[in-house]
């Protein structure tokens, strides 16, 4: 009679390969996938982190750093208002509506409209408050409160602060010393 395929013996082997690769597994855990996304609280730039690490030690094994720009970082940048700079990365788990609003075209209407017609002490507050957890919702708030059509010209946008001035007034972070 011959022996089957599957002998006594290497049913036997595999069994215990198949266990032993189950303990392995089991003890050795699976390199943990991590990533995180920040903003530069100057210019509103993004920068998005992605890697594996080691679960136990937390040792990274690879890490991989993209970044690019956002509505309000380009408009920064073209206009010179904020000048080439070292990023000052803040993570947008900590401040997401500071993230949500370097990527809002609204933020960047409302801040341009400020430029645009002179009111740079307003535009300094907006972009202050843009980045700052504090007051990032305020600045949400304001972009909801502008005229879907925008700001024709410089009256139009006056009239409106003179309409939101309380908000601005008091809502706003205040300018820094010395200025």
């Amino acid at each position: 009679m011959q022996r089957p395929a599957w002998s006594r013996f290497s049913v036997k082997r595999l069994a215990v390969v198949a266990v032993a690769a189950g303990v392995l597994a089991w003890l050795i855990p699976p390199i943990d996938r991590f990533g995180y996304s920040s903003v530069c609280d100057r210019c509103g730039k993004h920068q998005s982190v992605r890697g594996w690490r080691t679960p136990l030690t937390y040792a990274t094994l690879f890490q991989r750093t993209t970044e690019r720009d956002t509505p309000l970082s380009k408009w920064l940048t073209q206009t010179g208002i904020v000048p080439s700079h070292t990023h000052r990365w803040s993570g947008a788990h900590h401040n997401v509506v500071a993230y949500v609003n370097a990527e809002s075209d609204d933020v960047v209407k409302l801040v341009e409209a400020a430029h645009r017609f002179g009111e740079i002490e307003l535009r300094d507050k907006l972009l202050r408050g843009t980045f700052d957890p504090e007051y990032s919702r305020t600045v949400q708030l304001l972009t909801t409160l502008m005229p879907p059509e925008g700001f024709a010209d410089a009256d139009a946008f006056h009239a409106w602060m003179a309409e939101e001035s309380w908000i601005i007034k008091n809502m706003l972070p205040q300018s820094p010393p010395g200025r």
